[in-house]
């Protein structure tokens, strides 16, 4: 009788042993889903990043400060700590960061440091940081470590401080505005697909998520959109993405998106969200490749 009890023990705590095991490898299969040293690479603005870039002086927009001075979880160090990737992540999105390279400014002036890089400048820096060296080839460069590229949203046309000259002289987008802003992302795109790259871009969230005239009180702005202006700028930046980019990934990651206080940046249980969603389409990229 107390073999036979020992035995039924022993066989449930190795079955719990087993399952643990499994578990684990399970664990470890899906993290090396995008490659054992496979990057993802990102580039975005402040739901990417919440560090403001400084220059070589020292000196950026905002004093140089990080979102909420260092306590916000961004969509890029949420994937690295997401359990299921690999947790290699080259992240050049920046606090502020619109399609195109600009200065921060104020009513009237502009600041003469702190530059902001614009996205293909991001994403020409990602490539520089992955690329896979041959000095044997023409270029000297066989490639890049990297399989999948996040584009996230940028600052483009959201508010006074979106245009790189002085705030009483800026005015909302026109839809041509709209287009070319939408481009700059297509053309990033497009090229990193004929780099073999996966795509993935999220759209904004909804207007009602967001608490737009608070970000403008506390910023200083001059003006930020209202919600006919923010609605606008979504439409037409989902459907110039969907009619340009048929294999890129066009997802509405911020679907159940909640702010964490201060009226524009996601909380961490909403990022936390996203990064896990991107991790589950990534995986199921990697286990249908062939």
């Amino acid at each position: 009788m107390v073999i036979t009890v020992k035995y039924i023990y022993f066989k449930k705590y190795m079955t719990f042993i087993q399952l643990a095991i499994l578990l684990l490898l399970g664990n470890n299969i899906q993290a090396a889903g995008v490659g054992s040293t496979d990057a993802i690479i990102i580039i975005g603005s402040s739901y990417a990043n919440g560090t403001t870039r400084l220059d070589d002086n020292h000196l950026g927009s905002l004093f140089g400060l990080a979102v909420a001075s260092g306590g916000y979880l961004s969509l890029g160090d949420a994937l690295v700590r997401e359990k299921t990737l690999n947790g290699l992540v080259i992240n050049e999105a920046n606090v502020g960061s619109t399609t195109f390279g600009r200065y921060s400014c104020s009513l009237y002036e502009c600041l003469p440091y702190g530059q902001l890089h614009g996205y293909q400048d991001q994403f020409d820096s990602a490539l520089k940081r992955t690329a896979i060296y041959d000095p044997s080839i023409p270029g000297g460069v066989a490639g890049f470590n990297a399989k999948y590229l996040i584009i996230d949203i940028a600052n483009d046309c959201l508010h006074s401080d979106a245009f790189g000259i002085p705030q009483v002289y800026t005015e909302h987008c026109t839809i041509d505005d709209m287009y070319h802003s939408a481009h700059a992302i297509i053309d990033i795109a497009l090229h990193a697909e004929s780099l073999g790259m996966t795509v993935i871009i999220p759209l904004l969230p909804q207007y009602e998520s967001l608490d737009l005239e608070l970000v403008k009180l506390q910023l200083g702005l001059s003006w930020i959109v209202n919600k006919p202006h923010y609605d606008s700028i979504s439409e037409n930046y989902a459907e110039n993405l969907k009619t340009a980019l048929v294999n890129a990934k066009i997802v509405d990651l911020w679907g159940k998106f909640q702010h964490r206080g201060d009226g524009i940046h996601p909380n961490r249980k909403t990022v936390t969200n996203a990064a896990r969603r991107i991790a589950e389409m990534i995986n199921k990229f990697e286990a249908a490749a062939p």
